[in-house]
């Protein structure tokens, strides 16, 4: 009890909890002034703590920089080399757009009859193939594949015709096509007396494709021309090929996606109501991977009429 009252007579709250605290633990008063030190010494490192605490001075002078100075500061900071490259991609996308126009313009301005027409046909295709040293693990029975026919598709489109320099006739086309194909080998293996013959490639033949093409047309002075006219047109073609490979072919991938072909055709338009034409169509570059080679050959009948006359 009277070192209650010995507490009591110090000023402080933390110093008279230790008191409480020294009662508790029966702890002599000499301890309890060592501890009380140790409890100023912590009361002077949170003082210290507070001070260093307080705004710097450089912070209180950014603080007084007006919005504007900051603003200024921004834009001077230096573009990085994502910025740049972003704006050099710009340029170079514009410069391609402004040259596509003006190329354009130029086309268009060098061009004139211009007639759209829709079409479609039936064709018939055929592969004359050679497999030169290719192996796999399959064999496959000719009887059963080397059906050396044409066999029947179709087509449908649209074609732009028209005059470049008031002189040259052309047209552009762009068709979709189901082709059907008759396949006939060149080099097939035998094994006489116990095989008749077979191949280790075994020939796709159903193909869908994005056909696009460009000709030259040429009329024939046969007859009255006011009425009935007959051209004779020619031109490199490009097959795309937009159908999937057979699950045999697809090991290897043995079938190209594009296939360069030169198209040859008589037209005949009677008296600008419909024009019926004829085109054959020759393989330029091999359908299939080296070192099967694989020529496509097409013919196409079919019919066009002028779209203003449709819609």
């Amino acid at each position: 009890m009277s070192k209650l009252i010995k507490c009591n007579m110090k000023k402080g709250k933390q110093y008279f909890m230790v008191c409480i605290l020294a009662l508790a633990t029966n702890v002599s008063h000499g301890q309890i002034k060592n501890f009380n030190l140790f409890i100023k010494s912590i009361k002077e490192k949170k003082e210290q703590k507070a001070a260093a605490a307080k705004v710097s001075p450089k912070a209180e002078q950014i603080k007084k920089v007006p919005k504007t100075d900051t603003l200024v500061k921004v834009q001077k900071v230096p573009k990085t080399d994502t910025t740049q490259f972003a704006d050099l991609l710009k340029q170079k996308t514009k410069w391609v757009k402004d040259l596509a126009i003006k190329a354009n313009q130029k086309l268009l301005a060098n061009t004139s009859e211009n007639n759209v027409y829709i079409f479609g046909g039936i064709n018939f295709s055929k592969q004359y193939i050679n497999t030169g040293n290719y192996n796999s693990n399959f064999s496959y029975d000719l009887a059963n594949y080397n059906k050396a026919a044409f066999k029947p598709g179709y087509f449908a489109g649209f074609r732009l015709d028209g005059k470049y320099k008031q002189k040259h006739k052309y047209a552009f086309i762009m068709s979709l096509n189901k082709i059907a194909s008759g396949t006939s080998y060149n080099d097939p293996k035998t094994l006489a007396p116990f095989l008749g013959t077979y191949s280790k490639f075994k020939a796709d033949d159903q193909f869908f494709t994005l056909s696009t093409a460009l000709y030259y047309k040429k009329l024939l002075t046969i007859g009255d021309t006011s009425k009935r006219k007959f051209y004779i047109v020619g031109g490199p073609s490009i097959e795309t090929r937009l159908s999937g490979q057979s699950t045999d072919n697809l090991v290897n991938y043995n079938y190209h996606r594009f296939l360069l072909r030169g198209d040859l055709g008589l037209e005949f338009d009677n008296r600008s109501n419909y024009t019926i034409f004829l085109h054959y169509k020759q393989g330029i570059t091999s359908f299939t991977r080296s070192p099967i080679s694989t020529t496509m050959n097409s013919v196409e009948l079919g019919v066009m009429l002028k779209a203003n006359d449709i819609f």
